[in-house]
């Protein structure tokens, strides 16, 4: 049965006759993928693309190729399937397929958004700089927030606690030195 009619069929419902069809074009598909394979081995390499996956491209473009089949159109499936296969090929590899500059077709920061009189997107961007000063400023809220509980419960401890606690752990001194301020043994403190 020739690949047309094999195509057919799959259309129709056939869907058991896809194996058969892949097995008539597994030597072209693979001379196909080789092709494309070698001829961008670079950016294949680049992307990790492998042979293997081109063949599996090729299965996926063949399945394409059985779905856009118009034999009115043109009468050659492999037509359809090496333009399938060059799409999906392009788009595994990263490369472009058209001349149209994305930047054309993309949307304006300043242009106002629908239903909002005033939001522009420009404006809803976040700022990369501002996780920096909100994160700054919780730390410091939580720091005060920290020193008046500390010092709300070190009111409650008797003076030369408080004083030895203050000296050793908020102003960073040595136990030996808070000991000598304090006129203590160092093993009091």
């Amino acid at each position: 049965m020739t690949n047309e009619a094999l195509a057919l069929q799959i259309r129709q419902g056939r869907t058991d006759l896809f194996d058969a069809l892949w097995e008539q074009n597994t030597g072209f598909i693979y001379t196909q993928a080789n092709k494309a394979f070698n001829k961008h081995f670079e950016r294949c390499h680049c992307c990790g693309v492998e042979l293997d996956d081109l063949l599996q491209t090729g299965f996926f473009a063949l399945r394409d190729a059985v779905q856009t089949y118009d034999e009115n159109k043109e009468p050659n499936l492999l037509a359809y399937f090496k333009y399938a296969f060059r799409k999906r090929f392009c788009a595994l590899i990263g490369l472009r397929t058209t001349k149209r500059n994305p930047l054309d077709e993309s949307a304006s920061l300043n242009e106002m958004l629908d239903g909002d009189a005033e939001a522009q997107p420009l404006y809803l961007l976040a700022d990369p700089d501002s996780e920096q000063m909100f994160a700054s400023v919780f730390d410091d809220v939580f720091r005060s927030e920290l020193y008046a509980a500390l010092a709300e419960a070190m009111d409650k401890l008797p003076v030369n606690s408080a004083a030895a606690i203050r000296g050793r752990w908020l102003e960073g001194k040595k136990q030996k030195q808070v000991a000598a301020e304090m006129g203590l043994v160092q093993h009091k403190v």
